[in-house]
């Protein structure tokens, strides 16, 4: 009588311990799997913006070393370290390809390799690989400005004061654009404004605009005094990451340490001749 007593006595048979302890083992995988996909996109988004910053962090060294002297901008153009060279123009730039940026923490000042074609900035410990090594090109500077000269619906021809700079900066847009598969680059307005080009068709030698920047809507305004007007200036060189899912393009569009005069000395008559 006392055994059949206990067994009805109030209390959790062993089945419904056996079904709780089921319920919290599942109740457990799913919040280890949720805690798990939360971590997992947290880490993926930092990996993401770490990448992104890799760039970046090159992209602010280098832009330091380039306005740092007369020195290391023509050694950077160039890619030549030669004490007193010739300052830079068209004809002695080093233009035959892209070159690489590396790192290195422990070198004291710029170094170069030729004949690898690769610029080595000083004080930068970056790690990166050749799947997003980062490059920049040097692109030819006009005597003058350029400006387009004809097309529709932001898909311009375009020409230069001097053909011979004309000839040179078709050669890196069609380099920049198809050999290195850049994005895009900025270029400079004459009223101070930034123009986007997205596309260069080298057999129609048209450039293709960003419709959404700071472009003109035509090309038939050629009155250097209005605004906006079809004069531009390229980029003096674009600094971009390889790997192409970051969009890390950024266009330097001159050297504080070294600027070029593109214009007459006389600062009142700077404007774009006619031609």
């Amino acid at each position: 009588m006392r055994l059949f007593k206990k067994l009805y006595q109030p209390g959790f048979s062993v089945m419904e311990i056996l079904v709780a302890i089921s319920i919290l083992g599942i109740t457990a995988t799913a919040a280890y799997q949720t805690f798990f996909l939360i971590e997992r996109t947290q880490y993926q988004a930092l990996k993401a913006t770490q990448n992104i910053d890799k760039p970046i962090a090159a992209f602010n060294q280098f832009f330091a070393q380039y306005n740092q002297s007369v020195e290391n901008s023509n050694a950077i153009e160039v890619l030549d370290i030669t004490p007193n060279i010739d300052p830079f123009i068209n004809s002695n730039r080093f233009r035959l390809d892209r070159i690489r940026v590396l790192f290195d923490p422990i070198e004291t000042s710029l170094g170069v390799n030729s004949s690898l074609e690769e610029l080595i900035l000083p004080f930068t410990n970056l790690s990166v690989a050749d799947s997003e090594a980062i490059y920049y090109r040097v692109l030819a500077i006009p005597t003058e400005t350029c400006k387009f000269t004809g097309g529709t619906n932001y898909e311009y021809t375009f020409d230069c004061y001097d053909d011979n700079d004309y000839t040179l900066l078709k050669e890196d847009f069609n380099s920049l654009m198809n050999v290195d598969n850049v994005l895009f680059f900025d270029i400079g307005m004459l009223d101070g404004s930034i123009c986007r080009v997205t596309g260069y068709n080298s057999t129609s030698e048209i450039l293709t605009l960003d419709s959404a920047s700071n472009c003109p809507a035509s090309s038939a305004d050629t009155d250097p005094t209005e605004s906006p007007t079809v004069y531009f200036s390229p980029p003096r060189l674009v600094f971009y990451s390889s790997d192409f899912s970051l969009r890390f393009v950024q266009s330097v569009m001159d050297s504080f340490a070294n600027p070029v005069n593109r214009f007459d000395d006389d600062i009142a008559t700077r404007e774009p001749s006619s031609f």
